[in-house]
């Protein structure tokens, strides 16, 4: 298995049948593990070449999440190429919930920083930090477009979902 090496931009496929792709891209890199987001264009895979790159970046945002790169290894998504000037100004990064040690409550950025403690209220608002097989999110995928099963826990990777505790205590910070 060859060895993917993704970029922050990183443009990319994401099988949503036989016919038909989705496009995602990396939005942030971890060390092993990436956040991602999916847009919500169904394109025939006739369709995706490296000139989709720039115009990928103009479809509304479907979905997120926090994968790793098994699929990009394994040759079932593919990398189209890297667009990054739409990064800071289209997509916003979450926050998270960790314990800082015992009992500590403690908000994260997406980097893994603490930025503070968090009344319990933040806590009870933010997700924790989780990494989702890209099969999951390819799954959410099919379901969104209708060519696979639908199960509940694709609804908190909506982008508006996913960002709902993020948002909720961003506007409460000073």
């Amino acid at each position: 298995m060859r060895r993917i090496k993704l970029r922050i931009g990183d443009v990319f496929t994401i099988p949503g049948d036989d016919r038909s792709v989705a496009l995602g891209q990396v939005i942030n890199m971890r060390k092993h593990n990436f956040l991602v987001v999916i847009y919500d264009a169904r394109l025939d895979v006739t369709e995706a070449t490296s000139d989709l790159v720039d115009r990928a970046i103009e479809y509304p945002l479907l979905l997120m999440g926090n994968t790793m790169d098994a699929a990009f290894n394994a040759g079932e998504w593919h990398v189209l190429g890297c667009v990054s000037e739409n990064l800071r100004r289209t997509v916003e990064l979450p926050l998270y919930r960790v314990t800082g040690g015992g009992e500590t409550l403690c908000l994260v950025d997406h980097n893994n920083e603490i930025i503070r403690h968090c009344t319990q209220e933040e806590w009870d608002l933010l997700s924790p930090f989780e990494i989702l097989t890209p099969w999951v999110l390819q799954g959410a995928v099919q379901s969104h477009f209708g060519t696979g099963p639908t199960y509940p826990s694709y609804r908190k990777l909506k982008v508006d979902e996913f960002l709902k505790g993020t948002r909720i205590v961003r506007s409460k910070i000073p």
